[in-house]
């Protein structure tokens, strides 16, 4: 059954971006990225945008909650 999951299910974990602060979150080993909110968020957008990216590009998912 786990066997069957891991072929099908390729979400590794979950983010908010519009928590405070933004951040990501990594289930195993569990492991949450903090994003610092900084003044010009075109930067932190940017930034965000990056790791979403990285994240896909890989082959995996996160689970959006904002």
């Amino acid at each position: 059954m786990t066997d069957e999951v891991r072929k099908t299910d390729f979400c590794i974990g979950q983010r908010d971006f519009t928590a405070s602060p933004p951040y990501i979150e990594f289930t195993k080993p569990f492991t949450r990225i903090e994003f610092e909110i900084s003044a010009d968020e075109k930067d932190l957008q940017t930034e965000l945008s990056r790791w979403k990216r990285e994240i896909v590009s890989a082959g995996w998912t996160t689970i959006d909650l904002s």
